[in-house]
């Protein structure tokens, strides 16, 4: 195939040779070969407009030809005979120029005007198909020298070998794409202007534009709607793709480029054919604003047209009018400087006038002295305002900011601060919000609220005051009269509730924003710094908020220096709670734009402060709102592995490891700590994802995961960020592997904080509920946060040591039994913290082997059985499927071994209080029956818990009590003193919480049998002293605890005093007195109880007979004075008038 200069050559020599053909000379006629007669021809734009001949190389696209363009040749052009492009194509196609019949029928397609010839060639693919030479010709070798139409010094490339021959290869190629550069540049030219109005087009060509043609097409092209052409939406493509990459939207330039896949913006050329690439968007915009209406300057494209031709009048016309409307609006904007400086002197002589007047009527009052001094040092102290500028913008917004915190969980920080407002509210806040920047705004505002100011001038209204407060303290220009107003902003009211503070705070924001950091330090901080000790708390309550709602609008170094300051005073000194919550949320916000890396060790002494507060609002504050905000700050610097989370690992293990035995004194403390330690996970996530190593240009597949923890932190921080979402995919994907290469925010998590944690778990004492609920859900929640791939690659080995079981457990020392975490912490944090955390049919089955093998492992080594039970409870309490649970206990119910039929008695006891009643009654309640039936002592006795726990939570349910009643009758009745004696002493630890029926209709009358069977064994010497004395000391206990319950007096005197009477006869001497001075307090409680009963059935009857005397008598009196007193009927009405004087 010929090169492609050739190829351009060749189809520059064929238009050529067409037109010699045609007999086509430069005036535009065609001549016959025999007699010679012209006739016009009318040529193609791309060839009569643009096409240059070699002759006359120096005729001009923007001049065109006066023969060309006579308007005489209109009638000739009627009868001309036009060079059809099909034509063209097809001599083309003969010669088998295909390269140049190639570009000819992509310049006509992207210009709407395709062949039907050419299309069909090209979408044939058997025209393509390699062809074998036949021909005896000679083939060309490299010593062939080819003459260029362009360059007659041909290159010899005979003696040149090696790198010169390709740079002289290279030469020629190069000079190549220059001529077809030009050739481009040519058919483009002629080709947007045949475009411009294709209804136009044979007019164009035939007579002379005009400037009201030109108008015409450039408002029918600029104006009027119509197709946009292929090469113009390229360039307007790739000019929307310039713009954005301009302005930093990365992402959206990105997706642009994905949907016009078939344009590549890194080359205009791809536009189309060496199109003059315009300015930038920006520059198009602005140059489109200032334009001039009536005139459009243009870009010159080299169409053949001067639009700015001084032979057209119109031309004239419009640059007169343009020049008179420059010198007019020269002149109005002159006279409008004037009109400004004139009323700024106006502004400062009125001034002027009212200090002379005040200054005149103080001399009058006889203050003349001190008032100039007053008014010297107030003139030096007044604060310039430009009243020439209004005011636009806030001036907050030009704070450099140095961070880059989420905008989602800056938002969710700074919203604690403030509660929701109602609709009257929301106009309040809309209107202190809105600045006003000039007269006619400040008007408009006194007009909105002015109204509602006049009526309602009362303390519980002077907020409607705080839009006039806040523009009179900006746009004055006296230093004092704004310190005045600042104070009567910040003292409107003397005791403000919430809402009256919210108001309060919308005007100091405001003012901030639109007056400036330098003012708001200068100004309004003096005000707040005045009031931190102010006796009402309302007041320092407003302090405490001020300072947050600051933040955003004071730079940096303020915030790290006198705010910092202000809010650690509260946190540490103030006595109200109220107080010290309003200012740690307020530290919360300050952490978020906060840069001095000095403060650091400053502000975390202040967040354990609040973590470590009296008050656990302040506690619940200081955790979910500022730690986060504190560990986001420390992840910018680089503190928050040393910095933040080891901290917590750190002082949880040093709590441990002082506390010893007596781990329950620090329960609460241990739990502060954990919840700490919780509320970093997710900015600890996000630091380990954002420094990963992994390549962050690898394909990925899948959604976006939601996090599934319940800390909204995380959800906060990977809002709407697309960057972070494909990290974390990438992490879940690199951290999947069974080998991958790690960073060093990753070893921190896995190779120092993690086996801390684990080893913290060995420490812990399983009989800590409320610590244990805690690490299940820190391990919940970090597995959720992290992902199932780099939990089960990285935090389950660290469990694997410490749950292994040796066989000879039960020989081995305490210090080594010790160091098994089988017993400890370790088993219930990994089954319900770790392998539970996430519910998938793969992790259920994982964890079901898991405590089944575990199960069994614990009964056969004799290890503690405790961690058993309290894993399958919190089990219960974070997993939905109950019956799966279950069932694995009663499937090893019938297993040999004691130890675990005795685990499965505790773990039953245990679910009893987690499950919902129906499997209470058709899984626990059976499992207990069974195990109660067991031919071991231990096993029943284990099960005894775990029927009072069922009457604890089914009393109410007849049909289980009466399995239940059925049950501990035959625990009564048991022949081995070790299962009554528990069954005993379990009565006395729940008496005061047991139902008082069941107490007074069950449990009593069986302790009374339990006495006398007892004492009749001691007499018959059917059972061993010790026993007896054992069963005695519980009964005692039995009766000590119901004795201080409430008792009716049936039972009290049918049951608790004959069974106690009993029983002192089995008691040693110590014991007796006791159940002596019991006895003699149930008989004096029974006999006061039938003396109050006999008194109220005598006050009854003495009630009801003199009722009926009293009766009685009224009745009698009234007779006797009807028959003593004799007046008329008519009288009997007047009885109750009032005499007359």
């Amino acid at each position: 195939m010929a090169n492609p200069f050739e190829s351009e050559k060749s189809f520059h020599r064929l238009s050529d040779q067409l037109m010699e053909e045609k007999g086509t000379d430069d005036d535009g006629e065609r001549r016959s070969e025999g007699s010679g007669a012209s006739v016009p021809l009318e040529a193609p734009a791309s060839f009569v407009i643009g096409g240059l001949n070699e002759e006359s190389p120096e005729r001009s696209l923007s001049q065109p030809d006066s023969k060309l363009y006579n308007p005489s040749s209109n009638s000739d052009i009627q009868n001309s005979t036009r060079i059809s492009m099909d034509a063209i194509a097809k001599r083309l196609l003969s010669e088998n120029l295909i390269l140049s019949a190639l570009e000819l029928h992509t310049e006509l397609t992207e210009s709407g005007r395709e062949v039907k010839r050419l299309r069909d060639y090209f979408s044939n693919p058997a025209n393509f198909e390699p062809q074998t030479s036949t021909g005896g010709g000679l083939q060309r070798t490299n010593s062939v020298q080819t003459f260029d139409s362009f360059d007659m010094n041909g290159s010899d490339l005979g003696d040149v070998q090696g790198d010169d021959k390709m740079a002289v290869l290279e030469f020629e190629l190069r000079k190549a794409r220059e001529v077809i550069q030009n050739l481009r540049k040519q058919l483009t030219t002629a080709s947007e202007l045949s475009q411009v109005n294709p209804a136009q087009t044979h007019e164009a060509s035939s007579f002379e534009p005009t400037e009201a043609l030109v108008s015409s097409a450039m408002t029918d092209s600029c104006y009027m709607p119509s197709a946009i052409l292929p090469h113009e939406q390229r360039a307007i493509n790739f000019l929307a793709h310039e713009y954005l990459l301009q302005q930093n939207y990365k992402l959206t330039s990105v997706t642009f480029s994905d949907e016009v896949a078939d344009q590549d913006f890194e080359d205009w050329d791809e536009v189309g054919l060496n199109l003059p690439r315009p300015a930038d968007l920006i520059s198009l915009y602005r140059e489109f604003c200032h334009a001039t209406p009536g005139y459009v300057k243009r870009r010159d494209a080299q169409t053949g047209c001067d639009l700015n031709s001084e032979e057209s009048p119109f031309g004239i016309n419009n640059a007169d009018l343009l020049q008179r409307l420059n010198n007019e609006n020269s002149e109005l904007l002159a006279k409008n400087e004037e009109l400004s400086a004139e009323i700024g002197l106006l502004s400062a002589d009125i001034e002027e006038m009212k200090l002379r007047l005040d200054i005149k009527s103080t001399i009058d009052s006889g203050a003349a002295a001190a008032l100039e001094e007053e008014s010297s040092s107030r003139k030096q102290k007044t604060f310039i305002v430009s009243h020439s500028s209004p005011i636009t913008k806030p001036v907050a917004a030009e704070i450099e900011r140095h961070r880059s915190v989420p905008v989602a969980f800056a938002k969710y920080i700074r919203s604690k601060q403030s509660t929701a407002a109602s609709k009257d509210d929301e106009r309040l806040l809309t209107e202190i919000s809105s600045m006003a920047s000039n007269a006619d705004e400040l008007v408009s505002l006194l007009s909105r609220c002015l109204p509602q100011i006049v009526p309602n001038v009362l303390i519980n209204k002077r907020e409607e005051l705080i839009p006039l407060l806040i523009c009179a303290m900006v746009l004055h220009s006296n230093t004092a009269v704004r310190d005045q107003l600042l104070s009567t902003l910040y003292n409107l009211v003397k005791k403000p509730d919430e809402r009256q503070r919210q108001m309060i705070l919308a005007g100091c924001d405001a003012f901030a924003r639109y007056a400036g950091p330098m003012r708001a330090e200068a100004e309004l901080l003096p005000q707040c710094w005045e009031q931190i000790n102010h006796k009402h708390v309302e007041r320092r309550l407003l302090v405490a908020e001020t300072c947050g709602v600051l933040a955003p609008s004071l730079p940096p170094a303020l915030l790290s220096s006198l705010v910092l300051s202000m809010l650690q005073q509260m946190i540490v000194e103030d006595k109200s709670e109220d107080v010290r919550m309003a200012a740690v949320l307020s530290l919360a916000s300050v952490c978020l734009y906060i840069e001095d890396r000095d403060k650091f060790s400053q502000v975390s002494n202040v967040v354990q402060r609040a973590l470590t507060d009296s008050s656990q609002k302040v506690i619940q504050s200081a955790q979910s709102v500022l730690l986060p905000s504190f560990a986001v700050w420390a992840e910018s610097i680089g503190k928050l592995q040393l910095g933040v989370a080891a901290l917590f690992v750190r002082k949880l293990l040093q709590l441990l490891q002082t506390s010893g035995i007596n781990q329950a004194a620090n329960e609460a403390i241990m739990c502060n700590y954990i919840s700490s330690l919780k509320a970093v996970t997710p900015v600890l996530y996000w630091s380990v994802i954002r420094s990963g190593t992994y390549d962050q240009t690898e394909a990925i597949e899948g959604g976006q995961r939601n996090i599934a923890s319940d800390n909204p932190v995380g959800q906060l921080i990977f809002e709407g960020d697309s960057t972070l979402e494909r990290q974390r995919a990438l992490f879940e994907k690199h951290t999947a592997q069974e080998w991958f290469t790690s960073w060093d925010s990753l070893d921190f998590v896995t190779r120092d904080m993690l086996p801390q944690l684990v080893s913290i778990l060995g420490m812990l004492e399983v009989n800590l509920p409320k610590t244990v609920s805690y690490l299940i859900d820190y391990f919940q929640d970090f597995c959720r946060t992290f992902g199932h791939g780099f939990c089960v690659s990285k935090l389950r080995p660290l469990f694997t040591p410490s749950l292994n079981i040796a066989k000879n457990f039960a020989d081995l020392s305490k210090e080594e039994q010790s160091k098994c975490g089988v017993g400890r912490a370790t088993l219930p944090v990994y089954c319900a913290g770790v392998l539970s955390a996430v519910e998938s049919p793969e992790d259920w089955q994982e964890l079901r082997r898991f405590l089944r093998w575990k199960m069994s492992s614990i009964a056969e080594a004799g290890a503690p059985t405790a961690a058993v039970a309290v894993t399958f409870s919190q089990l219960c309490r974070r997993w939905s499927d109950h019956e799966s649970l279950l069932q694995i206990v009663w499937e090893s119910l019938p297993h040999k071994n004691v130890r675990m039929r005795a685990i499965c008695a505790e773990v039953l006891s245990r679910l009893a209080l987690e499950t919902s009643g129906q499997l209470i009654k058709s899984k626990v309640v059976p499992g207990l029956v069974t195990l109660a039936a067991d031919s071991e002592p231990s096993i029943r006795i284990s099960t005894v818990s775990g029927f009072a726990n069922v009457i604890q939570v089914a009393a109410q349910d007849e049909e289980m009590m009466d399995k239940v009643k059925m049950q501990l009758s035959s625990m009564f009745e048991d022949t081995d003193a070790s299962v009554v004696s528990h069954l005993v002493h379990l009565i006395a630890q729940s008496a005061p919480t047991m139902d008082a029926n069941f107490r007074d209709e069950f449990v009593l009358p069986h302790l009374a049998q339990l006495v006398e069977r007892n004492a009749s064994s001691a007499s018959k010497r059917e059972s061993s002293s010790v026993s007896r004395a054992a069963v005695s000391a519980a009964l005692f206990d039995a009766y000590s605890a119901i004795s201080c319950c409430f008792l009716s007096p049936a039972a009290t005197a049918d049951y608790f005093i004959p069974g106690l009477r009993a029983l002192m006869n089995g008691l040693d001497p110590q014991h007796v007195k006791i159940a002596a001075s019991i006895l003699r307090d149930a008989e004096n409680k029974l006999a006061a109880a039938e003396h109050s009963d006999l008194s109220k059935r005598g006050s009854m009857m003495m009630g009801d007979t003199s009722v009926e005397d009293m009766r009685n008598k009224m009745v009698n009196t009234f007779r006797d004075i009807k028959g003593k007193v004799d007046f008329p009927k008519d009288a009997v009405p007047n009885i109750f008038r009032k005499k007359p004087n």
